[in-house]
């Protein structure tokens, strides 16, 4: 089963938590819806003779026929998901001690009703007939991600957890960096770490260190790598650093020395030195960098959160740590309940508490061991691709390769990289794996 729920999960798109290896089976309805709104208004021009009268509603035909069985079978499953989507949007999971709401995690992308032309609308110049196969595949493509999830939660919370993580943004990008510079480049033996972290099969390494080697806290090395993930010897320094410099690089290119790393002079307004700063038309924004991993050192306590909410397990320790909360409630309510977000709320205070007394604008910037980025660090290089217009400068083009054309994805692909990199060494070093290559492949 773990093989086959892999493999289900590696033909989903990227962007769904996959490896992109598509199936030709799964997406033939809308390869055959697509083909058909791709090539019908042309079919009709160049041969009014065969085509003018015919109406694909009704004609007979075989071909016609399927087109129609897969045209409404697609329109069934369209409803389905919505459906699904649209109740997951609506009911709240839980609340967080902020008291802000909480909903279930679906992927972006599944196409809208209207973009879904009926067969009376082909033939014409709609614009939504281009592109079509893409557009349908969407309904497929979630369609299965849905179903891979909901047996991943019956599976295991582990399992659940590991595909959500792997679903969020940023969390693929490093499978479409073109490997022709060396920000894009994984080596191999760190590929194969992240590829069999990211479809949930045993580490072949760590798999063989099952000869009784501890962790630095005396956990015994797992197949699955959570272990060495999360306590190895190093410590996280290693991770912290090289996905701080990727972030960095990539702020630092669109706002030069207004941006700085690590600065020496935070005493004045802060108790806790930043990781970058950036002060622009006066205003001093903070981040702190948070590298989580939202399995942690053992499955069996993984919190189930995780496994239905963005970030679940790991954005509130985040923003713990950073920005504290304030109290709510008394202690007569009793114990925070998140499920009702009632309760008491204890007053803690995060590490920027008087950054943020001094009017300092604190953003926690959280990425997750399989590469997802959280919604404050996505809208920060938003931000920033705003200011650039997304453009790349004439440098950057000699940087980049065919596969980035917009500022935002080189810098997603070069971050993607680096956190990816970070992860794979991390657990390298605790499992005590040769890391060494070929300088002529480097």
């Amino acid at each position: 089963m773990e093989r086959l729920r892999a493999e289900r999960q590696a033909r989903l798109p990227v962007k769904l938590g996959g490896m992109g290896l598509t199936s030709m089976v799964r997406i033939a309805r809308a390869a055959c819806v697509g083909s058909w709104a791709l090539v019908w208004r042309p079919m009709q021009q160049l041969c009014p003779q065969l085509f003018a009268t015919v109406r694909l509603e009704t004609a007979p035909q075989q071909a016609f026929v399927e087109l129609r069985r897969a045209h409404q079978s697609l329109l069934e499953d369209h409803a389905a998901i919505s459906r699904a989507w649209e109740q997951w949007d609506t009911q709240i999971f839980d609340f967080d001690k902020a008291g802000e709401s909480h909903h279930a995690f679906h992927p972006s992308g599944l196409a809208k009703s209207k973009e879904l032309l009926p067969l009376s609308r082909f033939g014409t110049d709609d614009d939504f007939l281009k592109h079509a196969q893409r557009r349908w595949s969407s309904v497929s493509h979630h369609t299965e991600w849905r179903k891979l999830l909901l047996d991943l939660q019956g599976a295991a919370v582990r399992e659940a957890v590991r595909f959500v993580s792997v679903s969020q943004p940023g969390a693929g990008a490093f499978l479409n960096a073109v490997p022709k510079q060396k920000e894009f480049r994984l080596p191999t033996w760190a590929m194969r770490i992240a590829v069999a972290r990211r479809l949930g099969l045993p580490l072949l390494a760590a798999a063989a260190a099952g000869d009784g080697r501890r962790s630095r806290h005396g956990l015994v090395f797992d197949v699955l790598g959570d272990v060495a993930s999360n306590d190895g010897l190093a410590g996280h320094g290693t991770r912290h650093f090289l996905i701080l410099h990727a972030l960095h690089d990539a702020f630092r290119r669109v706002y030069g020395g207004q941006v700085r790393r690590e600065p020496m002079d935070y005493r004045g307004y802060s108790d806790h030195r930043p990781d970058l700063t950036l002060l622009l038309d006066g205003n001093l924004t903070v981040f702190d960098l948070k590298v989580f991993d939202s399995i942690g050192s053992r499955a069996d306590v993984c919190e189930l959160r995780g496994g239905y909410v963005a970030f679940g397990n790991t954005e509130a320790p985040a923003h713990e740590v950073v920005l504290g909360w304030a109290e709510r409630g008394q202690a007569a309510d009793g114990p925070f309940d998140r499920r009702t977000g009632g309760g008491h709320v204890r007053q803690k205070l995060g590490d920027y508490d008087r950054a943020v007394g001094a009017g300092v604008t604190v953003v926690p910037l959280l990425v997750e061991t399989s590469g997802g980025c959280a919604p404050p660090l996505m809208s920060a290089l938003q931000r920033a691709a705003d200011w650039r217009q997304n453009k790349l400068t004439s440098s950057e083009y000699d940087e980049t390769t065919w596969s980035a054309r917009t500022w935002l994805s080189f810098v997603s692909q070069r971050l993607s990289v680096a956190t990816q990199l970070a992860a794979a060494q991390e657990v390298a070093e605790a499992l005590g794996l040769s890391v060494a290559a070929d300088p002529r492949l480097q």
